[in-house]
């Protein structure tokens, strides 16, 4: 997706369009529990670089993330990907 970040240097805030991963992967949750063989849980991720930019009003240069390569994976432990904890009564 593509979205514009502020960033702030030389005292002005410049706003700079980038790329993120973003999005919702296919997932099937048991209908039962079972405590040690919870199947493997998915999350939108990606590979991400950094870029420089520099600016008419500012002579220092800037990096910026970007995401290359979106895909599904496996969450990680960086990543809080636990199941909803609270009780929903009924579709939202």
């Amino acid at each position: 997706t593509n979205i514009s970040i502020p960033v702030d240097i030389c005292g002005t805030t410049e706003l700079v369009d980038t790329t993120i991963c973003e999005g919702q992967c296919y997932q099937e949750e048991p209908n039962y529990v079972l405590a040690d063989n919870w199947p493997e849980q998915k999350i939108c991720s990606g590979e991400w670089s950094y870029e420089v930019k520099y600016t008419e009003r500012c002579p220092r240069g800037f990096s910026y993330p970007v995401a290359r390569k979106c895909e599904c994976t496996v969450c990680n432990a960086n990543t809080d990907c636990g199941t909803w904890p609270g009780y929903i009564p009924s579709c939202l």
